[in-house]
């Protein structure tokens, strides 16, 4: 198929970018549809012509269309700050009708962050600052192997600690 027998680029495109993506199949195959017979029938010049008259007179129902579908606006339905106004409010509203359930939220939330913010600092302190001591490079991690087994015991008793410290010769 050579370029002139194939729908005007340009207008396939916009076509394309304007028409709602539910509908945007449909309405380029009719239309590429058309435009093969009417090539057939009256010349590629002519369908050209009509393509484009087509795609002129279509631009304004198809934008309505897309702004009326929401192709511009959030899944919601509207603009995104004017949805999160109306959440909003809706929240307020229900919480106005329940305020023992706003106060028990509030309570939750309240609780919630408590907790969060105690954990944080205690995985802070314990994972992320160094110890609180002199040459903590040095420290050791002292463990046992069982003569008779062969297995590692990690840990050591306190007696057998001190008994390491009397042998020790480093």
């Amino acid at each position: 198929m050579s370029a002139r027998e194939r729908p005007p680029r340009l207008a396939r495109w916009i076509l394309t970018l304007i028409l709602p993506p539910r509908y945007r199949d449909n309405q380029l195959g009719d239309l590429a549809e058309e435009f093969r017979s009417l090539a057939a029938a009256e010349g590629p010049d002519a369908a050209r012509r009509w393509y484009r008259r087509q795609t002129l007179s279509s631009l304004k129902p198809n934008l309505r269309l897309r702004f009326h579908e929401g192709a511009f606006r959030s899944k919601e339905g509207g603009p995104f700050m004017q949805t999160l106004w109306q959440d909003i409010s809706y929240g307020i509203r229900s919480l106005r009708k329940s305020p023992g359930y706003a106060v028990i939220s509030a309570l939750a939330l309240a609780l919630a962050i408590g907790v969060n913010t105690a954990i944080f600092s205690l995985v802070n302190i314990v994972a992320f600052q160094d110890l609180p001591m002199q040459d903590h490079e040095s420290l050791a991690f002292v463990w046992m192997t069982d003569a008779n087994t062969g297995r590692s015991q990690e840990g050591v008793s306190f007696q057998d600690l001190v008994d390491l410290r009397r042998g020790q010769r480093s």
